[in-house]
């Protein structure tokens, strides 16, 4: 049922009458053990259930039952009707939830069907109720708890914690169909334990699949849970409310009460202020107005001779763009994929005529002669004082560089900060000083690790007073400060050396020790350089080999040692147990006598012999070599006349029990004979069942059984004794009598195969993989925290955004480090965001506290739902228009905009502005290059299109060849509509644009297919061309080449030409030999898999001292760390930026820093109408979206806001995929090709 629906019933879903004795059937009570039980229902209903379940398990009449009953429930004609079934004051009305609870000790058997629904707190109300009333059952009493199998997720932990032998049963069809309803039965435990990883598992298994669990049936079977408690008591008290106590204490409001904002004016109530660390740069007006900070604020023109005084009020709104339309097999439109994007709308009032208007979206400012034509960038620009005020009102700093007040005295380090990073500096201490954790938003190149060492130098011991007091001074109490002895820096492998070198520079009186080893921890030192290669790595995990379980002998799952280590996987395997009498003795003698049965037998029992693996290993041998069979052992001897024992008290006990002498008495007197014919005892057997039987006749009674009824079963019984007497005779002979013995051991077993029932139950659960000797390896940031954790004072993460990804092993690393007990970090990253909302949340919510306050670690689609912004799949389900806000009625709760499914496929790129206002700019130092004193030269974006000769026919050619391909994967994209094979060509697509680079013999045939893992089909092959010729773009980077690095101006230039394919080993052979016979110099090219990360930076130096002019490089190999590639002057993104933002910002970044000297051009070659040009354009927008949150850019944060046009709206469709856009571009009105 809908849960609208469901709320509407307050979640009332009574158990069906015609179940309750099924279910009654898994709950038994010792009748000799209680004078008195207890059934309690906190959820009764009318009670019909409670009361037939209590008659059912008492065996009592219904009249009788509600004796033993106590019940609440809230709604109040189903109480009248509970109050009437259980007369004798059982009933209670009200909120179950607000009754007091006395246990002493409990009721005897808790039945729980609660309302369903979800639940804040617990996740779902099942749980809370569970939760609440468990202390009503007393420890050894049963549960039967009926929910929702949807809903058993949320109880797992409860169930394991604080009941064992749990169990569970789902309802039989059609009942279960209609809410699929599961029965959990379960006995409380006496006190809470941690909950055992087996219990777990297996409850889990339970909830993830409903068609695991057995089908609740009725029957005979053996109860599930056997209450065996001496007594039982239970008390309910109702919780009264004294509301005039409670109006005794409230107290009437202040006039001055800040919390109803008396006591302030009433333009201070628009738009609360949002505390930064440092003051908003002129790019966060955009974000301020898109998050209404600036809304009813007075805004005042720069230049009041021809621009009015007015009032200006932003309204932000996510709307849905649509990128592409689902097809089924006749090409009919069933849904549309769309992506929501950020749309500003900005009102403003004139305050000299009092008229509205409302601006027109723009990025650039528009140059209109008037306030009627302005779009949003002329207001920025037109209003740009008054607005920088006001924002700067709205977003208070903690430190502002500009007021003489804000400054604190710095200590004298060996390097001087300039004059930004001083800023940052005192802004960092600030923030630790309060318990907050900064995070150094800075521009690769601008200096990141000086601040961050100089924060610690400044609270080092020797200087931690004398910081204390600057920061006490300006009104600071620094109670979250304690000084700084020792640090831990954890960077990217190939920046130890660095971090050591800018240690020395920084703090040359500092000891600085990589660490390598546990044993260097406890190396003297003040700095600890750690790579995070070595925080993650423990020694190397290795899969089991075989076929079966080491440790229960299961088969095992499909796939390789190689595949169990890396999914480390567990036994899954379940193994049969017995469930009755009979699969107990075929149990226990398949285990004994394994040598004395034969090879069929010996196949029948192996399944039951799984949950033993010693000895199902060697009962699998005997099978596999086929052995001969044994006779019996004195052991199996033994096993067999405890057996007979067993067996021979069943026939007894049903000898005596008139009413079950057909149904009991036969199955257990044959098996029994067969035994004692095995163990030469036939004779006193059938003498005791003669005897039993004369017993049984006398003490009849003829009232109920008359003697005509009795002779008969009495006669088949004389029968039976005297065909086997004769088979006991033959036992004897020394010829035969050994195989008739092992023949009647082998009917022993049908027999009690043919009545056995089994039951299943998860495996061992034992790991299918372990680690190897070899390398001994201890991951050191697990190690620091257990081990080490009083070692550290402070931590520095360096490149911090590549500990982003959730669940990576350098993730968990880097943030187990940040768990260290009172330790801040200092996080520092040229590029926080990748372009997608997602990438924030792993590290916002390890170092930030207001953003754990917000959102659990589990809740990241909450936090992309609330600040990011999603690809959804609108399917209309009436002729509807697309839907793009809903509207509400005025008096009523209709809606417009129904009709529609929507459902969510991934994200957009893109984080809402109010994101960056209360959880970037709180934290974040934000540092770009232009804020360094030093001046750096001047660096240039030059996107170039390259065009085709109109005298080669080969440029034609390829062009045309490129315009078949896009069309044959179009062709087959849209074949793909409304089939399982849909959206599997899209990366085929993002890699299409690559033909136009790679279309030569030297590279090997370009073919696009489908994924291997869906069958590598080939769609089409393109054409390679003569190794001999050169392409457009080729003789364009040559061209280039020769003009940057040979004239005499830029005789000492150097270039970096950024590759993406240089797995290509062909594509790399060609560029090298073109470039150095037209340069006759040769490239060289970095190759990451000779040349480690740790010894990149000086294999560099040893290649720029080489005299080195040319370097070719994948953008991942140089993105971080490497500070000497100010050598080159001029990048070349040959096949075009990468299509991560993070990898394209931090590889430009790398010739543009802190010791460039000469200016520094990025060049972006593309050809020209094709779909490289649209492939760059997408890149661009996601780096836009990743520069959002520095305030780099007033028009990418006006962008970011949704100050785009709707022409612009329509190309910022780049927020997909890149597959995905690119065939939206290929097929849309953008005419690429």
């Amino acid at each position: 049922m809908a849960r609208p629906e469901s709320q509407a019933i307050a979640g009332y879903f009574p158990t069906p009458d015609h179940l309750v004795p099924a279910i009654a059937s898994l709950v038994a009570l010792e009748r000799e053990r209680y004078d008195r039980p207890v059934f309690f229902d906190p959820c009764a209903g009318t009670g019909s259930a409670l009361v037939a379940l209590t008659a059912a398990v008492l065996d009592v009449a219904p009249a009788e039952a509600a004796r033993y009953c106590q019940a609440i429930e809230l709604e109040a004609t189903r109480a009248e009707a509970l109050s009437r079934r259980l007369p004798h004051g059982g009933a209670r009305s009200g909120d179950a939830l607000t009754f007091g609870i006395a246990a002493s000790p409990g009721a005897s058997v808790l039945f729980l069907n609660p309302p369903y629904d979800t639940d804040r707190e617990h996740r779902r109300l099942e749980q809370r109720f569970l939760a609440r009333f468990t202390d009503a059952l007393a420890p050894g009493g049963a549960l039967l708890f009926v929910v929702p199998h949807t809903a058993l997720a949320a109880s797992v932990e409860h169930l394991a914690s604080r009941y064992t032998n749990v169990q569970a049963w789902r309802f039989p069809d059609p009942d279960f169909a209609a809410f699929k309803q599961v029965v959990v039965v379960a006995e409380r435990r006496g006190e809470p334990v941690p909950p055992d990883r087996m219990t777990l598992q297996r409850l889990r298994a339970a909830a993830e699949t409903a068609s695991a669990l057995p089908v609740l049936q009725g029957g005979e079977g053996t109860p599930a849970v056997t209450v065996r408690l001496p007594h039982a008591h239970l008390t309910l008290h109702a919780q009264a409310l004294d509301v005039e106590d409670l109006l005794s204490h409230a107290q009437p409001f202040a006039p001055s009460a800040a919390l109803m904002g008396f006591d302030r004016e009433a333009r201070q109530l628009l738009g609360s202020p949002l505390p930064v660390a440092l003051p908003p740069r002129p790019a966060h007006i955009a974000l301020a107005l898109a998050a209404g900070l600036l809304n009813g604020r007075r805004l005042a023109p720069n230049d009041s001779s021809w621009l009015p005084y007015l009032l200006a009020k932003g309204t932000f709104t996510r709307t849905l763009q649509t990128v592409d339309q689902r097809r089924n097999k006749k090409g009919e439109v069933t849904g549309e994929v769309c992506v929501q994007q950020p749309r500003l709308d900005l009102h403003i009032l004139r305050l000299d005529t009092l008229t509205f208007h409302q601006l027109a979206l723009g990025t650039e400012p528009s140059g209109a002669p008037s306030l009627d034509e302005f779009n949003t960038a002329d207001l920025l620009e037109h209003y740009s004082e008054s607005l920088v005020r006001l924002v700067r009102e709205q977003l208070p700093a903690m430190h502002d560089p500009d007021d003489p007040e804000h400054q604190i005295a710095l200590p004298s380090l060996a390097r001087r900060p300039y004059r930004r990073q001083a800023a940052l500096i005192q802004a960092g201490l600030k923030l630790l000083a309060l318990g907050e954790n900064p995070q150094l938003l800075a521009e690769v190149g601008t200096g990141k690790s000086t601040v961050a060492l100089s924060i610690a130098g400044a609270l080092a011991p020797s200087r931690f007073a004398a910081t204390s007091a600057e920061l006490v001074r300006v009104g600071i109490t620094p109670r979250g400060l304690r000084p700084v002895s020792r640090m831990l820096v954890v960077c990217p492998p190939h920046l130890l050396q660095s971090w050591t070198d800018q240690a020395c520079a920084v703090l040359p009186d500092a000891p600085v020790q990589i660490v390598q080893a546990p044993s260097d921890l406890d190396r003297p030192a003040a700095i600890y350089v750690l790579s995070r290669e070595t925080a993650k790595l423990g020694s190397s995990i290795a899969g089991v080999a075989g076929t079966r379980c080491p440790d229960c002998g299961h088969p095992l799952p499909e796939g390789s040692p190689e595949s169990f280590a890396a999914r480390r996987l567990r036994c899954q395997g379940e193994v049969v147990v017995p469930s009755n009498p009979f699969a107990r003795l075929a149990r226990d003698l398949g285990l004994v006598l394994q040598r004395s049965l034969s090879d069929s037998l010996r196949e029948r029992l192996l399944p039951y012999l799984e949950a033993h693996p010693a000895a199902h290993r060697r009962a699998l041998q005997l099978y596999r070599q086929d052995s001969p069979t044994d006779p019996i052992s004195p052991s199996g001897r033994v096993a067999l006349q405890d057996a007979l024992a067993q067996v021979a008290g069943l026939v007894e006990a049903n000898f005596l029990r008139l009413s079950n002498w057909e149904h009991r008495f036969w199955e257990p007197f044959r098996v029994a004979a067969h035994l004692a014919l095995v163990l030469d005892a036939f004779e006193p057997f059938a003498a005791r069942c003669r005897e039993l039987a004369a017993r049984r006749v006398a003490e009849a009674d003829p009232r109920l059984y008359l003697q005509p009824r009795l002779d008969p079963i009495n006669e088949l019984l004389e029968k039976q004794l005297t065909e086997l007497a004769p088979l006991a005779e033959r036992l004897h002979d020394a010829d035969s009598g050994e195989d008739l013995r092992c023949g009647f051991l082998g009917r022993v077993l049908e027999m009690l195969l043919s009545g056995a029932t089994w039951a299943t139950k998860p495996g061992c659960g034992a790991a299918l993989h372990t680690t190897t000797p070899e390398p001994r390896r201890y991951p050191l940031a697990r190690y620091i925290l257990s081990r080490k954790r009083r070692l550290i004072d402070l931590v520095i993460l360096d490149e911090a955004h590549e500990f982003s990804t959730s669940g990576s092993a350098q993730q968990k690393a880097a943030h187990r480090l940040v768990q260290l007990p009172r330790v801040p970090v200092i996080a520092l990253t040229g590029s926080l965001m990748g372009g997608y909302a997602s990438s924030l949340f792993a590290n916002a919510w390890a170092l930030s506290r207001r953003f754990r306050s917000q959102f659990d670690l589990d809740e990241k689609p909450s936090f992309v739902t609330r600040y990011g912004y999603r690809k959804l799949l609108v399917t209309p389900t009436t002729a509807k228009p697309l839907p793009g806000t809903r509207s509400y009625g005025r008096q009523s709760d209709r809606t417009d905009g129904d009709g529609f499914e929507i459902r969510q496929l991934g994200e957009a790129p893109g984080v809402l502005p109010l994101y960056i206002l209360e959880h970037i700019l709180p934290t974040g130092l934000v540092m770009h290059k232009g804020d360094l004193d030093e001046e750096l030269p001047p660096c240039s974006e030059e996107p170039t299109p390259v065009r085709t000769s109109p005298d080669d026919f080969l440029d034609a050619k390829l062009l045309a060849e490129f315009s078949r391909l896009r069309a044959a994967l179009i062709s087959r994209i849209h074949a793909d509509r409304g089939t399982e094979r849909a959206g599997l060509l899209w990366g085929a697509m993002s890699e299409l644009p690559s033909y136009l680079d790679l279309a030569n013999e030297e590279c090997g045939p370009f073919v696009i297919r489908y994924p291997d893992e869906a069958g590598g089909e080939e769609v089409a092959t393109g054409v390679a061309f003569p190794a001999n010729w050169r392409s457009p773009k080729e003789r364009w980077l040559l061209a280039e080449l020769r003009a940057e690095l040979r004239t005499g101006l830029n005789a000492g230039r150097r270039a970096i030409v950024f590759l993406r394919h240089t797995g290509n080993r062909g594509f790399l052979r060609r560029l090298h030999r073109l470039i150095a016979e037209d340069l006759e110099q040769a490239p060289t090219f970095l190759d990451p898999a000779k040349v480690p990360t740790g010894v990149r930076e000086r294999w560099l130096n040893e290649v720029i001292d080489g005299g080195c002019r040319v370097l070719l490089v994948h953008p991942k190999a140089v993105q971080t760390g490497l500070n000497n590639l100010t050598a080159f002057h001029t990048a070349i993104w040959l096949e075009g930026p990468d299509y991560d933002a993070r990898v394209t910002r931090q590889a430009n970044g790398r010739p543009h820093r802190i010791g460039q000297t000469e200016p520094v051009r990025l060049i972006y070659p593309y050809y020209a109408d094709t779909l490289q040009k649209a492939a760059l354009d997408l890149v661009a927008r996601k780096i836009t979206a990743s520069l959002q949150v520095d305030g780099l850019s007033l028009a990418g944060a006006l962008e970011a806001a949704g100050a785009l046009s709707e022409e612009d709206r329509l190309h910022a469709t780049a927020a997909l995929a890149i597959g995905q856009a690119l065939y939206r571009a290929a097929t849309g009105s953008g005419g690429a090709r």
